[in-house]
């Protein structure tokens, strides 16, 4: 496998467009506001001269792979030291997959989760993603790939506290530019999915902290993502609600949705079809969990 170092930086969140929504400016802010939190900027990758370069191996045709990682390595220099975070990740998923990602706090199962979706490059190794070779694409085409390709699931859910549930499931199709009519139709389907169509008008405050979930993986599926990529999405909730969302995710999958679930907590975990062990940025074992 030929080794690839990124030649600019591509790590931390993009900008992200100037639409408006046409009933408040203040929501765009407030929306950008969360989005700061939610894609927090990584520490600045290494970078090597351009001439240095290698890129990936001729015999490989991303065009026929769903999703594959080849000896990822991730790390980054503080002062005179290399931190090294991943190590030789090598990981392949099928579409139609649900795995889980599992591993302590301080395990790398953060990071990895970040070059998952895109908002971060490893510095050696290679990822493909839906036929498309992550480490040959623009700020721009990154970006693009994650509106179009990956749905997040964030721990807190990250709901705009000054938006209803319907506002906040439309977000993300405001920056896909979809005409407001289109939009709120596709909204109110995707909560009528997560059985919340009597809670559409009701802000975070006036819901539960599983509802407040359900909402999320709404929001996170309203562009119709090849990819649903959750960060501990039981977390913060009690054992009978995390079941619940639980049973959600496993609806989803077998309606043909592809999961993967970051999680320390191994009875959330074994939920999936396939689990992953991570520690010290390694993946050390596989088990499988459903057929």
């Amino acid at each position: 496998m030929s080794e690839y170092i990124p030649t600019r930086k591509r790590a931390g969140r993009d900008p992200l467009p100037a639409a408006g929504y046409e009933e408040a400016a203040s929501q765009e802010e407030a929306y950008e506001e969360a989005c700061e939190e939610a894609y927090a900027e990584a520490p600045e990758a290494p970078m090597a001269d351009a001439a240095e370069a290698e890129m990936p191996g001729e015999d490989i045709d991303p065009a026929d792979v769903f999703f594959r990682m080849s000896h990822i390595d991730k790390f980054y220099n503080i002062g005179d030291e290399r931190m090294q975070v991943l190590k030789d990740i090598c990981l392949s998923v099928e579409e139609g997959d649900f795995l889980s990602i599992l591993g302590p706090s301080g395990s790398g199962k953060s990071t990895l989760m970040n070059i998952i979706g895109c908002l971060d490059v490893p510095n050696e190794g290679e990822y493909i993603l839906r036929g498309q070779l992550i480490e040959s694409m623009t700020e721009n085409e990154l970006s693009d790939l994650r509106n179009r390709e990956i749905g997040f699931v964030f721990q807190n859910s990250q709901l705009l506290p000054r938006l209803d549930a319907l506002r906040n499931v439309e977000l993300p199709l405001i920056y896909a530019g979809v005409p407001p009519r289109e939009r709120t139709r596709r909204a109110k389907e995707m909560l009528e999915m997560v059985g919340l169509q009597d809670r559409m008008h009701h802000y975070a405050n006036q819901l539960s902290g599983g509802k407040q979930r359900r909402v999320a993986i709404a929001r996170a599926l309203v562009t119709n993502p090849t990819l649903l990529l959750a960060d501990e999405p039981t977390g913060a909730l009690d054992q009978k609600t995390g079941r619940q969302v639980m049973e959600l995710f496993r609806r989803l999958n077998g309606e043909g949705r592809t999961i993967i679930m970051i999680t320390h907590d191994l009875g959330i975990a074994a939920n999936a079809r396939r689990v992953v062990h991570i520690i010290d940025g390694e993946l050390t074992e596989e088990e499988i969990m459903h057929e």
